[in-house]
C-alpha cells in the first residue's frame, strides 16, 4: 500500500480494516484501532469478525456481513465485512455511534414510570385524603406529605422532558411584569401564611418584552418566587427587583430576611447551613427545572448568597431565544422584536420631547 493511499485510508472517521484469510491484521487506521484495538499484524481474536472472514474465503462472492462488532454504555460499533481486492483478503468496515437515542429512549421510560406509576398514585391518594379530611382532620398532615411527594415527582418529569431538548416551539411575547404580577396573584396567600412581605420594581409597559413559551418561563420565575418565600423567616422581605440592560433583562429575587429554620419547611437552592440536607436535596431538581428553562431562552439563572442575603438572579435576552435552525420561525420572530423595539423608542423620544409640566 503507497503512502498516498494509506493517508487518505488514515483520515477517513469511519475504522478501515484489512484482514488476511489467515486470520491476520494486514492493515487498520487510526479509527479502527481507537475502535478495536486491532493492529498490524495482530490476528484476529474468535468472535463473529472472525467467522466472517472464514465465511468470505470459503466463498469469495459471498454477500457482506453485518453485525454489532462491540457494545458498551456509550456507544455501538458495527462491522461490515465484505471481500477484498486482492485475493485472499477481506475488507472490514466500522462505524461507531453514540447511544443518545438509547438514553431519551430509556429517559422517556423513567419519565412515563414516574408519572404513571407513581405521580398518579400519589394524586389519587391525595383525592382520597381531601375527600375524608373534613371527617378526619387528623389526615391533614398526611395530605400535605403526599402533596409534596406528588409536586416534586412533577418537577422530576418536566425536568426530564426538558432535558434533551434544544428549545421551544413556541414564539410568545412575553411582558414580564405582567407575569410577575400574575405570579404574585397566585402565590400571595402562601407569602401572607408565611409572614413574608414582597415588592416587584424596575420593570414596567416600556421595558422590551422577551419571547419563547409563556407557560414554560412562568413556571421558573414562579418557582424562583416560592423558593425565595419558602427560604425566608417570618417578617422577611422578598424583593424582585428587575433592571434592562443593553438586549438583556436582569431578574433579581432577593431575600432581605433571614433564612427560615430548617423545622419550617425552608427550601432553599443553597446549600446554606440553616437549611436541612433533605431539603437540600429536594430542591436540586426544582433549581435544576428551572436553569434548564432559563438556557432553552437563551438565558442563564445563577444563585448568590452574602451574609443574611439570598438571590436569585435570572438573566434572559429580550430578542429571540436560541432554538432549532428553524428560519422562518426566527424571520417572523425577529421581525416582531424590531416592531416592539421600534414602538418603544418612539414612546421614549415622546415623552423625552414632551413639555415639563410647569
Amino acid at each position: 500500500m503507497n503512502n498516498t493511499l494509506k493517508e487518505i485510508l488514515g483520515g477517513m472517521s469511519e475504522g478501515l480494516v484489512l484482514v488476511g484469510f489467515d486470520g491476520r491484521v494486514r492493515y487498520s487506521n487510526a479509527a479502527a484501532e481507537r475502535m478495536t484495538g486491532l493492529e498490524r499484524p495482530q490476528p484476529l481474536p474468535p468472535g463473529p469478525l472472525r467467522e466472517a472472514i472464514s465465511r468470505i474465503a470459503q466463498s469469495p462472492n459471498a454477500d457482506a456481513a453485518e453485525f454489532v462488532l462491540r457494545e458498551s454504555s456509550a456507544s455501538v460499533v458495527k462491522a461490515r465485512c465484505l471481500p477484498g481486492m486482492q485475493m485472499g483478503e477481506a475488507v472490514v468496515l466500522l462505524t461507531e455511534s453514540r447511544k443518545e437515542g438509547l438514553y431519551r429512549q430509556a429517559l422517556d421510560n423513567l419519565m412515563t414510570v414516574i408519572g404513571l406509576d407513581l405521580r398518579e398514585p400519589c394524586n389519587q391518594l391525595a383525592g382520597s385524603l381531601n375527600a375524608l379530611i373534613e371527617d378526619q382532620p387528623e389526615l391533614a398532615e398526611q395530605l400535605e406529605a403526599v402533596n409534596k411527594v406528588s409536586e416534586l415527582l412533577g418537577k422530576l418529569a418536566d425536568l426530564g422532558q426538558l432535558w434533551g431538548s434544544d428549545g421551544f416551539d413556541s414564539e410568545d411575547r412575553i411582558v414580564l411584569h405582567e407575569m410577575l404580577a400574575e405570579i404574585w396573584t397566585e402565590l400571595s396567600p402562601q407569602a401572607k401564611q408565611h409572614g413574608v412581605r414582597v415588592s416587584i420594581n424596575g420593570l414596567n409597559a416600556d421595558s422590551a418584552p422577551v419571547y419563547g413559551s409563556r407557560v414554560w418561563l412562568k413556571r421558573a420565575l414562579e418557582e424562583c418566587l416560592r423558593e425565595a418565600i419558602a427560604s425566608s423567616a417570618k417578617g422577611s422581605n422578598v424583593e424582585i427587583e428587575g433592571r434592562q440592560i443593553g438586549q438583556r433583562i436582569m431578574l433579581v429575587f432577593r431575600n432581605l430576611g433571614f433564612y427560615a429554620p430548617p423545622e419550617a419547611g425552608s427550601r432553599s437552592f443553597l446549600p446554606v447551613p440553616t437549611v436541612s440536607a433533605e431539603r437540600r436535596a429536594e430542591a436540586v431538581i426544582g433549581l435544576n427545572l428551572c436553569k434548564r428553562i432559563v438556557e432553552l431562552h437563551g438565558g442563564a439563572l445563577r444563585e448568590e448568597c452574602e451574609f443574611d442575603q439570598l438571590d436569585f438572579v435570572v438573566e434572559l435576552p429580550t430578542g429571540a431565544p436560541v432554538r432549532s435552525n428553524n428560519s422562518e420561525l426566527d424571520l417572523a420572530q425577529a421581525k416582531r422584536y424590531a416592531a416592539d423595539m421600534s414602538r418603544l423608542l418612539a414612546r421614549r423620544n415622546k415623552a423625552k420631547d414632551a413639555p415639563a409640566a410647569g
